[in-house]
């Protein structure tokens, strides 16, 4: 499976590690709802502000958006290429978790290889 469009090395990795272990999120600051353009509060909240965060690895957006007593619900925007997205019915089915975090696991010992030991206990070159 690979993923679905080609985006750069960086993003790529950032992709990867946010799949398969979350976001790391900043908190950019708040959005009074309806105030910017493109950014509104789910249906049915009303008078509602949200906690503007990026992720610091892939750039996805989240809005954590607060009623007065306390409810909240996320909205996310993701870059392009960090959804699954099935075109056509006959499509693979999105990675679960698990397969992005061998993913990672692959990435993190690609450069490790074994090390052979002599009887002694000192390494053979």
């Amino acid at each position: 499976m690979s993923l679905v469009r080609p985006v750069s090395e960086r993003l790529k990795g950032a992709f990867v590690a946010c799949h398969s272990e979350g976001h790391q999120w900043r908190h950019e600051g708040r959005v009074v709802g309806g105030s910017e353009e493109g950014v509104r509060p789910p249906y049915g909240m009303t008078d509602a502000v949200a906690r503007y965060s990026t992720c610091t690895s892939c750039t996805s957006e989240r809005f954590r958006w607060y009623t007065r007593s306390g409810e909240a619900i996320n909205q996310y925007r993701y870059a392009e290429g960090y959804l699954h997205k099935k075109v056509r019915p006959d499509d693979e089915a999105a990675p679960t978790r698990q397969w992005w975090r061998q993913q990672l696991v692959v990435t993190l010992f690609e450069d490790m290889r074994p090390t052979v030991r002599t009887r002694k206990g000192r390494r053979a070159s």
